[in-house]
Formats: C-alpha cells, sequence, structure tokens
C-alpha cells in the first residue's frame, strides 16, 4: 500500500484505510493479513484453553480473538459494499473508471462516506486541515423546500440541500431526525429537549458529519454539549424559510422587506416533525 495521501486509492487500499492497517506486504492482500491475525489470535486461544490458563487470562485472549474477527468480518463486508458502490452510478462516492484498471475511489468522498454511513473518521490531508476557516465565521441558512445555503465570513453563498447532505427522509420527502434538529435549532429550541439519550448523540454525530460534509471543515461544528444549552451550533444558524416567501411578495407589491422579522413553525413537514420531537 502506497505511503502517502493520494488523490484516489484502490478499493482494496481505500479499506485498509478504513480499519486503520497500514502495512500489506506484497503478494498478500488485506484479507490475507486480516485472516492471518485472526488465526493467530484463535491459535493462542486454544493453547490458552488447553493450558488451562487463569479465567482472567482466557478473557484476554478471548477478547483478542473477538476483535480480530470482527475486524476481519468488517474488511469483508467494506470491500464488497465498495465494489458493489463502484457499479451505482447514483453513488455518492468518486470513482476513477477511466482506465482498464481496478477501481479507484477519491479520498475526500471516501472520508465523507466512511464517516456518514460507518461513523469511520480518517484524516486524508493535514496540510488543507490545518488552513481550514473556523465555524465561528460561518454562516449557515436554512431556505423553504428544504435547500439550504452557507458561507464563510462575507463570501457569496455557496447553495446545497437537505436532500443533498443526508437530511432528508427519502420517504417521507420530509427532514429526517437530524434535519429536524437543524431546523429546531435555528428556530431557538434546545437539543435535546430534556436529558440526554443515547438516540440523541448519535442524532447529533450524523448532522455533525452532514454539516463537515457540506462544508469541507472538519472541526466539531457544535460547541461542547451541556445539560442547560444541550448541543448549540458553533456557526450562525438562520431560518430563512419564511423570509424568502416574504421577500417574494413584498417585491410583488413593491414594498419594503423587514428581515429582522422572526419564524414561526408552519403546519408543513418540519413543523409537524419537530411538533412530534421537539
Amino acid at each position: 500500500m502506497s505511503s502517502g495521501d493520494s488523490s484516489f486509492l484502490t478499493i482494496e487500499d481505500a479499506v485498509a484505510r478504513m480499519i486503520n492497517f497500514d502495512y500489506i506486504p506484497e503478494g498478500f492482500s488485506l484479507l490475507d493479513m486480516t485472516d492471518a491475525f485472526r488465526d493467530d489470535a484463535e491459535a493462542a486461544y486454544d493453547n490458552a484453553k488447553l493450558d488451562t490458563l487463569s479465567v482472567e487470562q482466557l478473557d484476554k485472549l478471548r477478547d483478542r480473538l473477538d476483535a480480530c474477527e470482527a475486524r476481519h468480518t468488517l474488511t469483508m463486508v467494506l470491500l464488497e459494499r465498495l465494489e458493489r458502490e463502484s457499479k451505482d452510478p447514483d453513488s455518492y462516492l468518486e470513482f476513477d473508471l477511466t482506465s482498464d484498471a481496478a477501481p479507484r475511489v477519491s479520498l475526500p468522498s471516501l472520508s465523507d462516506w466512511a464517516a456518514y454511513n460507518f461513523g469511520i473518521r480518517f484524516t486524508f490531508d493535514n496540510a488543507k486541515q490545518a488552513a481550514q476557516p473556523n465555524w465561528e465565521d460561518v454562516t449557515l441558512k436554512i431556505y423553504a423546500d428544504y435547500r439550504l445555503g452557507w458561507r464563510v465570513g462575507a463570501e457569496t453563498f455557496s447553495r446545497s440541500s437537505f436532500k443533498k447532505i443526508g437530511l432528508l427522509n427519502d420517504r417521507t420527502l420530509g427532514p429526517n431526525r437530524q434535519g429536524g434538529i437543524l431546523i429546531g435549532l435555528a428556530m431557538g429550541q434546545k437539543f435535546p429537549s430534556s436529558s440526554i439519550q443515547n438516540n440523541d448523540k448519535a442524532a447529533i454525530s450524523r448532522l455533525r458529519d452532514a454539516l463537515q460534509r457540506l462544508t469541507r471543515i472538519s472541526a466539531d461544528p457544535f460547541l461542547t454539549y451541556n445539560s442547560v444549552d444541550g448541543w448549540r451550533p458553533r456557526f450562525k444558524l438562520i431560518d430563512d424559510r419564511r423570509n424568502a416567501d416574504e421577500r417574494a411578495k413584498a417585491k410583488a407589491k413593491n414594498e419594503p422587506y423587514d428581515d429582522t422579522r422572526g419564524y414561526k413553525a408552519q403546519d408543513d413537514k418540519a413543523g409537524k416533525w419537530l411538533e412530534k420531537n421537539g
């Protein structure tokens, strides 16, 4: 496996990066190596049982075997998943399929995909990360129809959408849980509204990933959780869904528009989500 950070990786090198396996000897595959570690751990455990070691020693070796088995299984799953993704024209991942060689996947898209789908994070360009802007300089706007705009400082707004960054429920076409949380935060609501639950941690983690994927800023977009404030964004978050409609009406009537007016929950999919989950 290459030691540097290239733009594209083979599928095997991509999975090796995801499971933090940094050396594959020449002539061996990644699965060969994970299987070898599993076999070694199994042999050590079986020999320990024959030697009648203590329960504590056996537990340590059993834990080692379980971890090696899990990593081997994870490797097989990820290899198969990436192979399927390389054949999917709608995949979020960016592949280089221009040559007859094996498909190669881009590191930035792999980093986003792995974090969002599996909670697997890794760095790939320390120099670029060091030069990233601060979340405190970011402004994020939520527009009607679940569209998004974001910028750093006084830059022009870049456009995206809830769907593009994984905040929309494909079945209902309304916000999923993390999308609803973002809308609630933009409306000044606390999240979570009461004591923190495990599913709250998973939801805020997915929302973090979506925002990092949107901006390419790897730092945490939220302030440290506390029981009084919950999770609060480091960035400026504006709910502009109603304002866009009001601006259009004011323009049509040639009336001045007051952009200081607040937005109250509409009777739409987001409003219904917030009523149930707020």
